[in-house]
Parts: C-alpha cells; sequence; structure tokens
C-alpha cells in the first residue's frame, strides 16, 4: 500500500482497484452533507469523506489506456512503415526497369538512324547509277539508231541503183 495523502482535514489512504471497486458496491446512494440549519447561512460546512476515490488509481487507469492506444497506434506506424518500405522497393524497381526500357529504346533509336543513313547513301548511290545508266541507254539507243539509219539509207541507196 501507499503512504497516505496529507490534506488539511484528514489523511487520504490510496487504495488498490479491487479496495476501490468494493467501496463503491458498498457505498450508501446518498452524498453525506452537513449542513448545520440556521437562519443566516453563510456558509455550509462540507464534511471531507474518507471514501473519496484514490485518484493516483484512476489516473493509473487513464494513462494505462493511453499507453494501450499508444501501443495500438505505434503497431499502425510500424505496418505504415512496412508498406513504406515495400513501396520504396517497388518504385526502385520501375525506376530501374524504367531506365532499361529507355536505354534499349535509346540503342534501337541510335540503330534506326544508322540504318536510314546507310539507306539514304544506298538510295543516292542507286539513283546516280540509274542517271548514269538512263544516259548510257539514251546514248547508246541514239549511236544504234543513227547507224540503222545509216544503213537504212545506204541500203536504199544501193537498192535503189539496182531497180
Amino acid at each position: 500500500m501507499r503512504e497516505p495523502i496529507d490534506t488539511k482535514h484528514e489523511n487520504l489512504v490510496p487504495m488498490s482497484d479491487k479496495q476501490y471497486i468494493d467501496h463503491l458496491k458498498s457505498r450508501p446512494k446518498e452524498a453525506k452533507i452537513n449542513a448545520a440549519p440556521q437562519k443566516k447561512v453563510d456558509t455550509v460546512n462540507l464534511q471531507l469523506k474518507s471514501d473519496l476515490p484514490d485518484f493516483s488509481v484512476i489516473k493509473q487507469r487513464r494513462d494505462g489506456e493511453i499507453l494501450d492506444e499508444l501501443k495500438e497506434q505505434t503497431k499502425e506506424l510500424q505496418g505504415l512503415r512496412y508498406e513504406n518500405i515495400k513501396l520504396n522497393a517497388q518504385l526502385t524497381t520501375a525506376n530501374q526497369l524504367k531506365d532499361e526500357a529507355n536505354s534499349k529504346v535509346d540503342e534501337l533509336a541510335s540503330e534506326i538512324t544508322t540504318i536510314k543513313n546507310d539507306h539514304r547513301a544506298e538510295i543516292e548511290r542507286l539513283k546516280k547509277e540509274a542517271r548514269v545508266s538512263f544516259w548510257q541507254t539514251a546514248i547508246s539507243s541514239l549511236i544504234i539508231g543513227v547507224i540503222t539509219g545509216l544503213i537504212l539509207m545506204w541500203c536504199a541507196i544501193i537498192w535503189g541503183q539496182y531497180y
């Protein structure tokens, strides 16, 4: 048991929870108030009762409730912290995958650019060959046409002499 608490009226002795509950059960329903009946009542004398509740017990109960609530909130906070760690790990993984995908996209883009440049060079070469081939064909056709025309003219001249 704890030490009694001194007050100016009397000593209050703290009770255990069981004693407090037993005391509340056995306590009368009406409060004891002693007032001296006088014609002129300026003050009312209230007698300090020795059966006042032990406020330290009430405080301990309240502290226990607060501690339980704090424990529950701590569990929730730990759960949230765990979820936060999981989400951060997922974000890190997603960022790594995104970086890998971006590097592959960059590689493919550079390959496409290289292929386009190679094809442009090939197309330019083919265009140049087509122009050269066109002029070669045109000149060859002209030469063949002129030679054929000369041969036909010579044949016409020769043929014309015989008829």
